[in-house]
């Protein structure tokens, strides 16, 4: 597990092994009791900052890259949200999906 860069996590947010989070691009926020499992990565890009909402979870290998996740969010399995999106609170990204550059969910 690494956490890298401008990264904050909030009260009861986890990080598994294996997962990378990275703000070295920039910050990159985890609310209250977010769940990032095995093998995620969560990173930011210049000017693109990256936040996942209060009790938000990953699943093992998901990615999330600079987009704005809302609370009680689950992002399956190996799927993938590439940056610019915005996902709204209490949704499901299904398993292996990938959510399109800029997509407002």
């Amino acid at each position: 597990m690494r956490v890298i860069g401008a990264v904050a996590l909030a009260e009861h947010a986890s990080v598994w092994f294996s997962s990378v989070v990275r703000g070295d691009g920039a910050p990159v926020t985890l609310g209250a009791g977010v769940d990032i499992q095995d093998n995620s990565v969560v990173d930011s890009q210049p000017g693109q900052p990256c936040r996942l909402g209060d009790y938000t979870s990953l699943g093992h290998a998901a990615k999330v890259h600079s987009s704005q996740v809302g609370s009680h969010v689950l992002v399956a399995m190996n799927a993938t949200i590439m940056p610019g999106c915005t996902i709204g609170d209490g949704c499901i990204i299904a398993a292996n999906a990938t959510v399109p550059a800029g997509t407002v969910v």
